[in-house]
């Protein structure tokens, strides 16, 4: 099942703070892995059309405050509708986070996140204070000064840069949105629909995802950032395979191919049996004749011609490039139009 969910978070959002329990519930209860991204909203703002608050007009401002009031009392969440020190420097906090993930302690990352929203909406404390924010992380039971240290580097900065440029790339716009499959879900009161987004899933397979989730849970061990397992974990989702099967010459019952005569065939599923199996020669996909509108669609292109005898090609995580595991048999090299191949999504 497609369960990765990506967290963008501001450290000073009401919502996110509102939010944050139940959105813990909700990804423990389906298994998902989560991805936070503390990014600039600031900046994220200024390019999508959002404003400061204090650049809101006054009915907007009057009519946010009401709904604070009202999910406050829904929730039955302690929250202060307008503490001392909102907004608070979230520089420091966002980088003590992002420090953590970049060490693959995604779960410790997302623990400081939220005991920062809850010091500032709950407990009234000045989460931008360097010894108010040591505090609250040793709170998360992890080593404050070891942390912050971490946090200081010059690539964390940079980091948050990057993190909030990919958001912006993305079509994120306001705190918390939660990401899955390029499906946006804003703001906290949309919970229900990520929860059934999470519940309905995806069928899916990831060749190696048990080993890669393990490197993502210890990124030191396995000598890799957060960014290079993510091109590692993509690469994987674009994995193609057709296994040979014996006695059956160049490919198996589901996929066949004849790098001699240059063509591809592929065998319907159960549902599509009542038309004929698809055969292409030369550029294109085998379409079932009078197969339903929408019943085919383009997966990514794949790597050129290949033969069962090579089994498997793989996309290198660095320049999108394709590598074989073996070698194409002799005889002249067909053109592929966009057929074959699948993507799929992390699974836990």
């Amino acid at each position: 099942m497609a369960k990765h969910v990506d967290y963008y978070v501001s450290l000073n959002s009401p919502w996110a703070y509102l939010g944050s329990r139940r959105f813990e519930v909700i990804a423990r209860k389906h298994g998902a892995e989560v991805t936070i991204w503390p990014v600039d909203f600031g900046s994220v703002f200024a390019v999508s059309g959002g404003l400061p608050l204090p650049k809101r007009a006054p009915q907007r401002q009057a009519y946010r405050m009401m709904e604070l009031k009202r999910w406050r009392d829904h929730l039955g969440v302690k929250t202060t509708l307008e503490p001392k020190f909102f907004p608070a420097n979230e520089v420091p906090a966002a980088k003590c986070v992002i420090a953590l993930r970049e060490q693959g302690r995604m779960a410790d990352a997302i623990k400081v996140a939220h005991a920062v929203l809850a010091a500032l909406w709950a407990e009234e404390k000045n989460t931008g204070d360097p010894a108010t924010l040591q505090a609250i992380i040793a709170g998360c039971g992890l080593d404050a000064a070891a942390v912050v240290k971490a946090s200081e580097a010059p690539a964390i900065a940079e980091k948050r840069e990057s993190y909030t440029k990919q958001a912006i790339e993305r079509g994120v716009f306001g705190a918390p949105s939660f990401v899955i499959d390029g499906e946006i879900f804003w703001g906290q009161d949309r919970l229900d629909f990520l929860e059934r987004r999470l519940a309905a899933g995806r069928v899916s397979v990831t060749r190696g995802g048990r080993d890669l989730l393990r490197k993502r849970q210890n990124l030191a061990a396995a000598g890799l950032t957060g960014d290079q397992w993510r091109q590692q974990w993509e690469a994987a989702r674009l994995f193609l395979t057709a296994d040979g099967e014996a006695g059956k010459a160049w490919g198996n019952e589901t996929i066949r191919f004849n790098p001699d005569e240059g063509w591809l065939e592929l065998k319907l599923p159960a549902p599509w049996r009542p038309w004929r199996t698809g055969r292409t020669a030369g550029t294109g996909c085998p379409v079932p004749s009078g197969s339903p509108t929408g019943a085919t669609r383009s997966p990514p292109r794949p790597p050129p011609a290949r033969s069962a005898t090579t089994s498997r090609w793989t996309r290198h995580p660095a320049g999108g490039t394709w590598t074989p595991a073996g070698r194409r048999p002799a005889g002249p090299r067909p053109r592929w139009g966009n057929c074959g191949g699948s993507r799929s999504s992390p699974s836990t």
